[in-house]
């Protein structure tokens, strides 16, 4: 029987089974949205914090995507240690194929009460928690493109003046 389940949720997590969902932070430039992190956040801490831990975040990332000292604190008392664990969801993003689209997917055959609104709100948080500074990364990558093509056209130009009759 688990076998079936898991080839139905292979088929659900499949992208010819479903279209992927827009994930902004998937673009080149594109950011997490912070109001979603926080709704997914909101929706993780009600519904799925009981049993999985999201332990590979910093409890400075958490707060800085504002989340209270009080509710971090609720977060690591929910579940007591002699509690046999559930996997961990904290690197879950990576773990998949398709990482945000592969929450969204598994989320839906798992939870087919959540609305796509909230599984898509904690499939970003999900993500985010995988890799919480994927936005200054790209900061940086933007600003050190723009220092490239600068300093590209200087010596393109340069190299153009040296070689004028």
């Amino acid at each position: 029987m688990r076998r079936v389940a898991w080839f139905f949720a292979v088929l659900a997590v499949s992208p010819v089974a479903r279209a992927a969902p827009h994930f902004a932070f998937t673009a080149p430039l594109g950011t997490y949205n912070k109001a979603t992190l926080q709704a997914g956040f909101a929706v993780y801490q009600a519904q799925c914090a009981a049993c999985h831990t999201i332990s590979a975040v910093r409890a400075g990332a958490l707060a800085d995507l504002g989340v209270s000292p009080a509710a971090m604190a609720r977060l690591r008392a929910l579940r007591p240690p002699q509690q046999p664990a559930a996997p961990d969801l904290s690197l879950i993003a990576t773990a998949l194929p398709h990482g945000a689209a592969s929450i969204v997917s598994l989320l839906r055959v798992h939870h087919p009460l959540k609305s796509a609104v909230m599984v898509h709100d904690v499939a970003e948080f999900l993500a985010w928690s995988a890799d919480p500074t994927l936005d200054q990364r790209k900061s940086i990558m933007l600003r050190a493109m723009i220092y490239l093509a600068i300093f590209g056209l200087i010596g393109f130009f340069a190299l153009r003046q040296d070689r004028a009759p």
